[in-house]
This record gives structure tokens, sequence and C-alpha cells, in this order.
């Protein structure tokens, strides 16, 4: 029976489970060829990528309380974009209530779906308005 002995790091990290590395067949002449190549083809890269632009990025010198705010801009948006359904599922619920003859439970329900929806809708800019009126307050 045969033992095989495996360090414990190599073990923790999944690299005994990896083929052993072999000694490479490609000549000493091939391999700055492949390098110039590769070296080249990163320049490409760089070059293409000069182009991209990349919109709503906070500088480094903004307050930390600007780039606390801006970090739950896709949680806001993503609240913001579930409101349309969730206000269109309450109303059509409201509606069969109004319909099975539950008129006052099925008007709340439409009431609020729709105060909930506007609420939603105007939820960030109130806070950018909070947010100026605590720095004005901070600053005196």
């Amino acid at each position: 029976m045969k033992t095989e002995v495996i360090k414990f790091s190599d073990f923790m990290d999944g690299s005994w489970k990896l083929p052993k590395e072999k000694k490479s067949a490609i000549p000493m002449i091939v391999a700055p060829i492949i390098a110039s190549s590769l070296a080249f083809s990163s320049k490409l890269v760089s070059a293409a990528s000069n182009n991209i632009v990349i919109k709503d990025v906070i500088s480094a010198s903004a307050g930390i309380g600007d780039r606390v705010a801006h970090a739950f801009d896709p949680l806001f948006q993503a609240i913001s974009g579930f409101a349309y359904p969730a206000c269109f599922f309450t109303i059509s619920a409201g509606c069969v209530l109004i319909m099975i003859g539950q008129k006052h439970k099925g008007l709340n329900m439409i009431k609020w779906a729709v105060v909930g929806f506007i609420g939603l809708q105007f939820a960030p800019g109130l806070m950018s308005i909070v947010m100026e009126v605590g720095k004005a307050i901070k600053g005196a």
C-alpha cells in the first residue's frame, strides 16, 4: 500500500488535487517571441480601453457622507423599480375587493398603494434635501 504525504497548506488550498506541472518544452528562442507578442496584445487592449466612459463616478475628494449615500444608489433604484409592479398589484387587489363588495377596504388599499408609490418616487429627492439640511446645520 502506497502512502502519499501532502503538506497541510497544499491540502487547505486544494492544490494537492491539481496535476503536477511538467517541464516546459518551449525552446529558449520561442519564449521571447511569445512574450513580445503578449506585450503587444496588452497594448492593443489598453488602447481599446481608453475609449471606455464610466459615468457617475464619485471622486476620492468627495466627503464620506456623499460616498456612503451614493453607495446605496443601486438599492434605491431597485426599490423604485419594484414600486410600479407592487403598486399595480395592490391597486388590482383593491379593485377586486371593491368588486366583491368590500368597498371601504378596497378604496383604502388603493389609496395607500398610491401614497406609497408616490413616496417611493420622492424618497431619494427627500433624502438629498435632508442631507443638505444636515450639512447646513453642521456648517453653522
